[in-house]
């Protein structure tokens, strides 16, 4: 397990957000679903030893990739964001290269870093949120660009987006934003929703994959705020409350930095929700987890089940985690790289299948990322 030494200050700056118990909600009575996380027991091996592969994909590119941020599957297409090469790649469901995407390739007379991107499933397009705050649209078959969108919404930051699917007929976007008054915002261009107030303390920070959508409604969370959110056009409804136990992060308002900071120094605490993902019977998010009395941190994941009420503490940062979408229904969709699999100790059936994969293609470390398809069936209560 991976772990990252770093200053309480900048880390609390950095990737602290959210508020426990901040909600914005039009339904009183709708029923919120606990998901209880031990985050003391890790089920990295059951998961590895329960998972059956669907299918692997090798993404054949001209040049590496590095880090990724994020991957979606649309239309047979791989969508994915190198950051560290500030590049948008699409790749057909072979793992061929379609095209790429970068600031050269939209028509614009200035630079713009990308930071996320999200898919217009109503006008089949794709959607760059630009760390200037701008969204860049091009089209989902050959990546031509159609037009830039400055987005008037007044935020430090647009951290990710997503079309919500309640009409065809109208274009309403959610926004993840860094304040200053909100952390969601929801516009269909003629109006625009605020919801889920900022706190500057606890709130001042980015999510990777901030929305989730299965098809049926579309989940949001941010930071520190340990429930997950059903969404609409006009409310922020909590659906799953994440229970870290004793590692809990005491609820309260922080007058400033240094006050959040003795809590981590302190506390063992669990928090942090973010790459959210959601089918008909799974959801998956991450969380950092923080030692009492130590300045390193780790990233870990939680798989739970639905239909079971199951969920499986993840602590070794391996190659199926996180989930990055789906394909079909409970089919999960991973991103790893050679080298993870060839230096992964594990001996499961997985491990020794993707092994044969790489051996048989003649894939070498320096070789562009796998694709990973693969299912678990969770149906034992998980001691």
């Amino acid at each position: 397990m991976k772990k990252t030494r770093i200053n309480y200050l900048i880390l609390t700056l950095a990737i602290f957000t959210g508020s426990l118990f901040t909600t914005s909600c039009n339904k009183r009575n709708h029923a919120i679903q606990s998901i209880v996380v031990d985050v003391n027991i890790d089920k990295s091996d059951l998961v590895i030893e329960n998972a059956k592969i669907a299918e692997i994909i090798e993404l054949r590119d001209s040049l590496p990739i590095g880090e990724i941020r994020k991957l979606e599957y649309y239309g047979e297409k791989y969508f994915l964001l190198d950051k560290s090469s500030n590049k948008m790649l699409c790749f057909d469901k072979s793992g061929r290269s379609l095209y790429t995407i970068n600031s050269l390739s939209s028509n614009s007379e200035e630079p713009f870093t990308i930071h996320n991107f999200f898919i217009d499933f109503n006008n089949n397009t794709l959607n760059i949120i630009t760390q200037e705050n701008s969204i860049f649209e091009y089209t989902i078959e050959n990546g031509e660009f159609i037009t830039k969108k400055d987005i008037d919404v007044n935020t430090y930051l647009i951290s990710d987006g997503i079309m919500l699917n309640e009409s065809s007929n109208q274009n309403i976007i959610a926004l993840a934003t860094l304040g200053p008054s909100h952390n969601l915002i929801i516009t269909n261009n003629s109006h625009i929703n605020r919801l889920l107030p900022f706190d500057q303390v606890r709130d001042f920070a980015f999510s990777e994959k901030a929305f989730a959508s299965s098809g049926k409604g579309t989940l949001f969370t941010y930071g520190t705020d340990n429930n997950i959110y059903s969404i609409t056009q006009d409310s922020a409804v909590p659906t799953y409350i994440i229970d870290f136990g004793n590692a809990t992060l005491p609820p309260g308002k922080y007058e400033n930095t240094s006050q959040l900071q003795e809590v981590f120094k302190n506390l063992e605490i669990a928090t942090k929700i973010d790459n959210i993902f959601e089918t008909e019977g799974f959801v998956s998010f991450s969380y950092f987890y923080f030692p009492k009395n130590s300045l390193d941190l780790s990233r870990r994941f939680v798989l739970y089940s639905k239909p079971n009420n199951i969920s499986l503490n993840i602590k070794d940062n391996n190659y199926l985690f996180p989930i990055r979408t789906h394909s079909g229904r409970d089919t999960l969709v991973s991103i790893t790289t050679p080298s993870s699999i060839i230096n992964f100790s594990n001996s499961s059936a997985i491990t020794k299948q993707i092994k044969e994969y790489i051996n048989t293609n003649e894939i070498t470390q320096t070789n562009h990322p796998l694709i990973i398809k693969w299912t678990i069936s969770i149906e034992q209560p998980v001691k």
